[in-house]
């Protein structure tokens, strides 16, 4: 298990230049980005303009916070996505971004297709329990309140990475986002 606190994450440029990222993880670890089998990362996205191309790569996109992002696909579909709501998409699809009053926070979740899926499932904490996943790896994205998972805190924005299918004990008060990576059928 490891703790991934939003703020020791270092901004990056994006892919294509146009705004910074903060990558979470990846597996493999040293992997770039045309190598990676899964990767997890947040934006703050300030302007409008064009998604980075990631061929064979399958994304989901959440809004976290701000007031809400336009996605237009390949200059047709639109898609509005509020804080909490999130959009499917192909890497290699052309996607423009529109703010939709002011600056958003973003969630990043990619996969290599036809090597790995995505799971995700949104989770209520109040009190202490139990979580257990089925995944190889498991990621836990905190997106509002407070966890504690072994003598460890976890606030708004960090990740919990656990490495193996592994049951583990949380508490607090908390929406959690619990993201699996499942082999390809």
């Amino acid at each position: 298990m490891r703790l991934i606190p939003r703020d020791s994450l270092v901004a990056t440029p994006w892919k294509n230049g146009g705004g910074e990222t903060r990558q979470i993880a990846c597996f493999p670890p040293e992997s770039g980005l045309d190598d990676f089998h899964w990767r997890l990362s947040t934006a703050e996205v300030s302007q409008d303009g064009p998604f980075s191309r990631f061929d064979g790569v399958d994304r989901r996109l959440y809004v976290l916070a701000g007031g809400g992002l336009d996605l237009t696909f390949e200059g047709a579909e639109t898609r509005r996505l509020h804080a909490g709501e999130h959009s499917d998409f192909a890497g290699e699809a052309q996607v423009q971004g529109r703010l939709v009053d002011g600056p958003v926070t973003d969630l990043n979740i990619m996969v290599r297709r036809g090597r790995l899926r995505l799971r995700a499932e949104r989770l209520t904490v109040e009190g202490t329990g139990d979580v257990t996943h089925a995944w190889g790896t498991a990621a836990l994205f905190v997106l509002s309140g407070e966890i504690a998972i072994a003598d460890r805190q976890a606030r708004r924005f960090d990740t919990v990475l656990l490495d193996r299918r592994e049951k583990v004990t949380i508490g607090g008060a908390a929406e959690i986002l619990m993201i699996g990576f499942a082999p390809a059928d």
